[in-house]
């Protein structure tokens, strides 16, 4: 019997310090105090941000067809309060899987990116089946990182900028589970 209750008070004490362990380490994560507005005590750190002009590719060159790959790299700016700061650059790569051409055309298409910021990377992956041309809006997970964002999880949204421009450019919401960093 006093086995079994010192199984069950080590295991209490496992879960009371993992608990303490992982709100310490999220408290300090991102460069923020793990609240969705700064004001501390949030479920998610949301990171506001937006791709300027970069370098692309298309491979092999338009209209894309299934297996056509795009790609390129962007230099990132983070908003906070309004402001935009420097916030590293991002990298991307996307497959298209399956393209319905003409009027009303579609395309499905599978993407992975990767945010290097000062404080690690962030990676996303997601797949999404939209009008030919940029997709307007879509989601993706997040999937790791690095540094600060070593045990990152949650979701992006992505809307587009620039309607229209051959380079196109997206507003990008990172939102981070408190847990996770």
């Amino acid at each position: 019997m006093r086995r079994i209750a010192r199984k069950k008070t080590l295991a209490i004490c496992s879960i009371a310090l993992s608990t303490v362990m992982l709100t310490a380490a999220s408290a300090g994560a991102a460069g923020g105090d793990g609240s969705k507005d700064g004001s501390g005590g949030g479920t998610e750190v949301v990171l506001d941000l937006e791709t300027e002009r970069g370098h692309r590719f298309e491979i092999p060159p338009p209209p894309p067809a299934a297996g056509t790959q795009v790609g390129g790299t962007h230099d990132v700016v983070r908003i906070v309060k309004g402001v935009e700061e420097a916030f590293g650059w991002q990298g991307f790569h996307c497959w298209f899987l399956e393209v319905v051409p003409g009027p009303g055309g579609q395309a499905v298409r599978q993407c992975n990116q990767t945010f290097y910021t000062p404080d690690g990377q962030i990676t996303l992956q997601g797949i999404t089946r939209a009008p030919l041309g940029p997709p307007q809006e879509f989601e993706e997970a997040v999937t790791g990182g690095t540094g600060k964002f070593r045990h990152a999880r949650g979701y992006a949204t992505y809307t587009l900028t620039n309607p229209g421009d051959p380079d196109p450019l997206y507003r990008i919401r990172i939102h981070l589970s408190k847990a996770a960093h």
